[in-house]
């Protein structure tokens, strides 16, 4: 018997009844800017999950890295593998050199980050809270690292937000994150820059300018923030879960919200999981084949527990799951 499809993630409730009060009030208020209502409401929502004193919030998370990237002169350092391929794109349209770290799969080493610096010195060093999605980095580590050298320290934090250790301005000068599908904070567009640097915010007004966010999409933000630091938690449980019951599994021992697994022929094992059951309710597969710079260079699939509804979920569908992709492993 074919198993019950996995739900996927979708807005809660909550914020998708917020984002529509606010689109049936439109066209009675006033014109969108940080006075209104749900904009500030967000800004407030965004600081106090970051910590930071400041943020800007705009069209999508690739707005955010643009909006930072226009402020600086270079070069900047990025992982060699589990950032976020926006990095390096944006880093070319401002024309920033880009430096390569050294990392385990995406996951760095302390160490050889003060290595890199001593050799490439960089401005500012761009990275996501968890090496493509699979791995926690020691952002306490890295953020004494960066601050001692002189660095700007950037976190995406789109797959962290409301995580208790991540996602801290205390360790990053800047957050970045995107609050787009499939992400912690889901209101399918939109995305923030948070920071303590109020110069930065204002430095590429033609970016805000163009990626202006809409007060509905600000609406759903404060809502969805509201059970962030849940989501994340059940993410890392039910990916501990998978890394314990299913062979192959990499970054054992670290936290993350997706799982990796080695294998070889990956394209074709996430076709047989498919056929096997490992598919949404909308018929779409949760598997990513690797190799690919945003997950983990190395052949293997992601199991992308993000993409799915896992406030919905209990630990038996997690099991079933496991045991689907044993059977596609024999």
């Amino acid at each position: 018997m074919v198993p019950r499809p996995f739900p996927h993630r979708k807005p809660s409730p909550e914020a998708r009844e917020a984002m529509g009060a606010s689109a049936l009030a439109l066209g009675t208020k006033v014109e969108c800017t940080p006075r209104h209502r749900e904009i500030h409401e967000a800004m407030g929502a965004v600081c106090r999950a970051t910590g930071h004193r400041y943020v800007k919030l705009l069209a999508s998370g690739d707005c955010a890295i643009m909006s930072l990237m226009a402020a600086l002169e270079g070069p900047i350092l990025v992982p060699d593998q589990g950032g976020w391929k926006g990095f390096r794109a944006y880093a070319d349209i401002f024309d920033l050199r880009v430096e390569t770290l050294r990392t385990e799969l995406g996951a760095i080493d302390p160490e050889g980050l003060r290595e890199a610096f001593s050799r490439v010195r960089p401005e500012a060093f761009f990275i996501t809270s968890f090496a493509g999605y699979m791995a926690e980095q020691p952002m306490r580590e890295i953020g004494k690292i960066c601050r001692e050298e002189g660095v700007f320290l950037v976190e995406d934090a789109s797959g962290a937000i409301g995580d208790e250790r991540l996602a801290d301005g205390r360790h990053a000068d800047a957050i970045v994150c995107s609050t787009g599908p499939q992400e912690i904070i889901n209101v399918v567009s939109g995305g923030f820059v948070s920071t303590d640097r109020k110069e930065l915010l204002g430095s590429a007004p033609e970016v805000a300018t163009a990626c202006r966010i809409s007060p509905v999409t600000c609406a759903g933000i404060v809502e969805e923030l509201r059970s962030a630091r849940r989501r994340v938690g059940r993410l890392v449980g039910y990916s501990d879960i998978l890394k314990e019951e299913v062979p192959g599994a990499i970054h054992m021992g670290r936290r993350g919200v997706c799982v990796g697994l080695g294998l070889e022929e990956p394209r074709r094992f996430a076709e047989a999981a498919k056929e096997g059951g490992l598919v949404t309710d909308l018929g779409y597969t949760f598997l990513t084949p690797c190799p690919r710079y945003d997950r983990f260079l190395g052949p293997g699939v992601v199991v992308e527990l993000k993409r799915l509804e896992v406030l919905e979920m209990g630990e038996e569908r997690v099991l079933e799951m496991a045991g689907i992709l044993r059977e596609c492993m024999d």
